[in-house]
């Protein structure tokens, strides 16, 4: 069980991963072509895309996941997957046209008179959005992780070619979000053809079915609502009180935190099918050690490289980006400390709702993103990108701590928080050592000496000897096996 956990876990991180690396170039890229101004005004036709998107969605891809792993050894396994399909093209086109119509106002709230035309166009990728995701939800339920990560690494890699295709030939910011629509477009075509052979598509019981997709659905909207609102709030505010500046210097720090987020991610797409499964089964001590071993392994992996991202985060800025976007570094230290907190719940992210509680999730994130609109609107205005930084990390590690809490009280899940606590400690001794000692030893000496005694730390005191074997193990079957999806 754990080595398979580990394996699947090993396939959507190495897609994450890949996925990460491309969506991270292409911001490079776009800062570099279009400066902080031009990134900025796309980052906000991607962010108002992300949340028309979660309307549209309303938790069908989340419980697509959930009812595929629990019924695909019966009947009514493709009854459920279809009807979510259905469902989400449907909600997507109105979606879409709702966000094509009302473009206008957007573009005036945001005080960016471009987003109008950007917001049309990028609003006819819904349908298709949504119906990838609902694809990569079946094979994710299924545990069909090759497949999930060859359709979650190829969006990416397409969407990547079709950019500079249409930058180099001059279409500017529309081409880039032109190069958007395409990807998904095709993406759903592609991921059509792959998964259809795995079930087979139905309208019998669709009304019935819906009926039990929806309200569960609409439990996992408000919880993931409200957490897209909690991480994206800090840069809508950007968007209001500031200019497109600032929103595309910004972007650069964010871009990094989402892009490790991803990380967990990969570990919470593999757990939530699996604790749904244990949850069903009533198997608790596999259940705890699951959720152990998640949080664990994201922390470890998060905590490097955020160390290694607050050690060289100027110089990386310098290197790849204008020298306008220096600024994004101290909101980079605040984020990437506080992400090292909320990126070891995440791996679990979905633990609440595998184990039927999703009203857990979205009540925990209402409360978060109340404090985080409060916390921007007080320090925005007063400390600018710093400011949305603090703001959001407060919330960043707010929320784990609820959790951790609500983990144990209401499922008597006893989880081991050593290795947290003393990895988190030697975390902030090593940054706070690191910004006092680099105004007397040379800067990269420092760097190197902390990089390498804090995973020294990581792998031999934090990880058990068993623990190490194992990640050894998958890691050279991750290497040796070819990547043969069809």
């Amino acid at each position: 069980m754990a080595k398979k956990y580990v394996l699947d876990v090993g396939w959507a991180l190495l897609s994450s991963v890949l996925a990460l690396l491309i969506v991270f170039v292409l911001r490079i890229i776009l800062a570099r072509v279009f400066l902080a101004n031009g990134l900025g005004i796309y980052s906000m036709t991607v962010l108002i895309l992300t949340l028309a998107m979660l309307v549209g969605a309303l938790g069908i891809p989340a419980a697509t996941v959930k009812y595929a792993a629990q019924y695909k050894e019966r009947e009514e396994f493709h009854s459920f997957v279809s009807c979510s399909i259905i469902n989400s093209l449907l909600f997507g086109v109105i979606v879409s046209l709702f966000l094509f119509l009302f473009s206008p106002i957007l573009s005036d709230i945001f005080h960016m008179p471009e987003l109008d035309h950007l917001i049309k166009l990028i609003s006819f990728t819904i349908p298709f959005s949504l119906g990838n995701r609902i694809l990569l939800g079946f094979l994710n339920g299924l545990r069909k992780m090759k497949l999930y990560a060859f359709g979650n690494v190829f969006s990416k890699i397409l969407l990547f070619i079709l950019t500079g295709i249409f930058i180099v030939i001059g279409w500017g910011i529309p081409g880039a979000v032109l190069a958007w629509v395409l990807s998904e477009i095709i993406t759903f075509i592609i991921l059509q053809t792959v998964t259809i052979k795995y079930f087979h598509f139905t309208t019998q019981h669709y009304i019935k079915t819906t009926k039990t997709i929806l309200p569960f659905g609409s439990k996992l909207f408000l919880a993931e609502s409200t957490h897209v609102l909690d991480s994206n709030i800090d840069t809508l505010m950007i968007g209001y009180f500031m200019t497109a500046n600032d929103v595309g210097i910004y972007a650069i720090p964010i871009a990094l935190a989402t892009g490790l987020l991803l990380i967990p991610g990969a570990m919470s797409t593999v757990s939530y099918p699996i604790i749904t499964e244990y949850f069903n089964k009533k198997t608790y001590k596999s259940l705890e050690e699951i959720i152990q071993k998640s949080m664990k392994y994201s922390f470890l992996i998060l905590s490097f490289m955020s160390l290694i991202l607050i050690l060289f985060g100027e110089d990386i800025i310098l290197f790849l980006l204008p020298r306008e976007f220096l600024s994004a570094y101290i909101p980079l230290v605040i984020l990437m400390l506080a992400l090292i907190f909320y990126g070891s719940f995440a791996s679990v992210g979905y633990g609440f709702t595998a184990m039927d509680r999703p009203d857990i999730s979205y009540k925990v994130n209402g409360i978060a993103v109340v404090i985080n609109f409060c916390l921007n609107v007080v320090f925005i205005p007063i400390l600018g990108i710093v400011g949305a930084a603090i703001a959001t990390s407060t919330t960043f590690i707010l929320r784990p701590v609820i959790n951790f809490f609500l983990f144990e009280k209401i499922f008597k899940i006893k989880l081991n928080s050593y290795w947290f606590i003393a990895g988190m400690g030697i975390v902030v001794f090593m940054v706070v050592t690191f910004f006092i000692l680099r105004l007397w030893i040379n800067p990269y000496i420092l760097k190197t000496i902390i990089s390498l005694v804090f995973a020294y730390f990581a792998i031999f005191v934090l990880l058990k000897k068993e623990e190490r074997k194992e990640i050894i193990s998958v890691s050279k079957s991750l290497l040796s096996k070819k990547f043969n999806y069809f």
